[in-house]
């Protein structure tokens, strides 16, 4: 079977987001069907998954219990966390087996949260994970205990499924764990809280009443005795990768969507700068390079530029706007350079959607075996699955990040970008600057991307008297990678609100351009006279060519200036023209310098008058698109309504930072995401 590409990943994911949250597609929690989409649906948008109901499972999970009283019950067992200490302190034994448990929840409950005696500041709650991550955590191992490795009783299974019930969620700290023996930092507040301990917290209440309580409290609210841990009952909670695993899960699937993002900004981008679709054939990846990922890309690309008036399917030889003759690497090489992301992203989607569904605590218990081979003491809890899968997207993003930001800056470099006005600025150059200061921010963004993208292997030390003696800090690369993703949804919602306002400036000058071939056709034959026919149409051509040229040169000065430049090698054309074709001739009763002259001001004129239309009528780039375009474009304009920057005295509202918050609340809140999913769709390859 042919692997999936990332975009029939990633489409699969929002897919299956919008039928939990949209169609009420059930979520069930029976350990082996969870996947990204449903972490993200339960810890982000509030839906409430079930329980399985399947007696199969249910007997696994009582089995194992018995498994476990059946092992404590011979006299000379050595049940690893049941009768002997943990970790470095597995030497010790005590047949106390439930004050055991109490006390591994005990001695685990270290981190720091904020005294919540008084209100709460918002550094206060940085201390915290955010809440949905440790709704996403409960989930997780919720679904990783029902698989009947872990020696719980199915009453504990209930009482945690309670907590996701009633809409409860642990508070726990930030920074506490390694995620070696697995996330013990943040599960033991899990645990804890069954526990009712009155030094915990949790988040309760509905709307805007809902806030931080004491968890004791809180379970005395909704009726949840306190839960008392048997033999194996509390480690199986503590040792998991669930907080990882649900940080990771919803970065993940952040992070595909960037993905297709990043493939939309490209092909916008494209368009924007009139670039040549000849590098997306298929040929140079198929054939000569055939990487999936590059395979994929490429395809993906030339598909939804189909329709496009703006983009060159050749390179147009020999017309003088377009001397460059390959358009950058940003360009060029956007298959070569997303394609191996794609492939790292499927394969960290594979890590996690995998950790999801396992057993991850130690000893595992296979309860068809028969004693003492049903024991596994082993190392599940080692998380280091997510966290080389979170450095996978970390590295990633930054990839991503920096061909953003290269198209990003050329698009606003008036020495690039073919013709644009320096900053993307539709007034006056002298008092409209434009988006310059956004291509600030970019660099912003970028480089602190660029600075989360490093790998946490190099950093890790040695533990618990060098028991834990590799970790893999996945939480930790979690955390990151999810600040990661917001600082990239940023770079892509100011990338976004450039190109959609270097598109319309494309359009008002291809309009421009329209009119100003139609005013050199009629006033050319007031200085210019033939009887050649063909001659004629050369130098008319000849000369708005001149024309086309000069206005992409002369972008940086203010319009009383420009155009006496841009009209200015006109003189010189025509004396050459005539001079060196005998079909040409000057009209003897006018001028040729006030003819020039004459043409200036009509040149200028339609230029600010067409200028004016475009920016205070219902004008719009749309028809010039292709497909991809089209959806994004349309979205931006239409259904955000975010408009172009005029750039005008009293033309603009809004500042531009608001246009681009626009952008950012409909990416980060996940209302764009069918809108990347559309543009990307077409037919899509498995």
């Amino acid at each position: 079977m042919a692997a999936l590409t990332h975009t029939t990943v990633a489409i699969l994911q929002i897919e299956r987001l919008h039928a939990y949250t949209q169609c009420h597609k059930p979520i069930v929690i029976d350990g082996q069907s969870l996947d990204i989409a449903a972490v993200t649906a339960v810890s982000k948008y509030g839906v409430l998954p079930h329980l399985t109901r399947s007696e199969t499972m249910k007997c696994k999970v009582q089995r194992a219990a018995g498994v476990v009283q059946e092992a404590l019950n011979r006299e000379n067992g050595s049940l690893y966390g049941v009768i002997t200490g943990v970790g470095a302190s597995a030497f010790t034994r005590t047949r106390e087996v439930n004050e055991l448990q109490r006390a591994l929840v005990n001695k685990n409950l270290n981190g720091i949260v904020p005294s919540l005696s008084s209100f709460l500041t918002k550094p206060q709650l940085g201390l915290l994970l955010p809440e949905d991550v440790m709704k996403g955590t409960v989930l997780v191992r919720l679904n990783s205990l029902i698989r009947g490795h872990s020696g719980v009783r199915w009453a504990v299974v209930e009482k945690l499924f309670r907590l996701l019930e009633e809409d409860i969620v642990p508070c726990a700290p930030k920074n506490n764990t390694i995620s070696a023996s697995g996330d013990l930092g943040t599960l033991a507040y899990v645990a804890g809280t069954l526990l009712g301990l009155d030094d915990l917290h949790v988040w309760h209440g509905q709307g805007p009443d809902r806030t931080i309580r004491k968890a004791s409290v809180v379970l005395k609210r909704v009726n949840l005795e306190p839960v008392t841990y048997g033999p194996k009952q509390a480690i199986a909670i503590l040792n998991g990768t669930a907080a990882s695993c649900s940080a990771a899960a919803q970065v993940i699937y952040d992070a595909n969507v960037l993905r297709l993002a990043a493939q939309c900004l490209s092909v916008l981008s494209i368009e924007a700068l009139r670039a040549n679709l000849e590098p997306f054939e298929p040929f140079p990846h198929v054939v000569a390079r055939p990487h999936p990922g590059q395979i994929e890309v490429a395809n993906n690309i030339a598909r939804m530029t189909k329709g496009s008036k703006l983009a060159f399917a050749d390179y147009p030889e020999g017309d003088p706007e377009f001397k460059l003759r390959q358009d950058r690497y940003h360009i060029r090489c956007v298959p070569q350079w997303i394609g191996p992301f794609a492939e790292n992203l499927v394969n960290a989607t594979t890590q996690v959607d995998i950790e999801l569904n396992s057993s991850t605590d130690n000893p595992l218990i296979d309860s068809e075996g028969q004693f003492p081979n049903n024991f596994y003491h082993a190392g599940n809890f080692q998380a280091l699955s997510v966290g080389d899968a979170m450095d996978k997207v970390r590295h990633a993003l930054q990839g991503i990040g920096e061909l953003l930001f290269a198209q990003h800056t050329e698009i606003v470099n008036p020495l690039m970008n073919r013709g644009l006005p320096p900053d993307c600025a539709a007034g006056e150059p002298n008092l409209d600057y434009g988006l310059k200061s956004s291509d600030l921010a970019c660099a912003a963004y970028v480089s602190e991307v660029g600075f989360l993208a490093g790998s946490f292997l190099p950093h890790v030390h040695s533990s618990e008297h060098h028991n834990q003696s590799i970790n893999s800090m996945a939480l930790a690369s979690a955390r990151h990678a999810r600040n990661s993703v917001e600082l990239l949804q940023q770079l892509t919602a100011t990338h976004l609100y450039t190109v959609c306002q270097a598109i319309d400036l494309r359009e008002m000058n291809i309009r421009y351009f329209a009119k100003l071939h139609g005013l050199l056709s009629t006033e050319l034959p007031r200085i210019l006279t033939t009887t050649n026919a063909e001659a004629f149409a050369k130098a008319e051509s000849k000369l708005f060519t001149t024309l086309k040229v000069r206005f992409g040169e002369t972008t940086t000065l203010e319009s009383e200036e420009r155009f006496q430049v841009m009209l200015s090698p006109l003189m010189y054309e025509l004396y050459s023209m005539v001079s060196s074709s005998s079909h040409l001739q000057l009209q003897p009763s006018l001028d040729p310098l006030d003819w020039t002259k004459s043409l200036t001001a009509e040149a200028k004129a339609l230029f600010l008058k067409n200028r004016l239309e475009y920016l205070t009528s219902d004008c719009s780039a749309y028809e010039s698109l292709g497909g991809a375009g089209k959806v994004v474009y349309g979205f931006v304009r239409k259904d955000l309504g975010v408009p172009m920057l005029k750039g005008l005295p009293g033309m603009d509202r809004h500042e531009i930072g608001s246009g681009i918050s626009e952008i950012f609340d409909a990416i980060h809140s996940g209302k764009m995401d069918t809108v990347w999913r559309d543009a990307v769709a077409g037919e899509v390859d498995n």
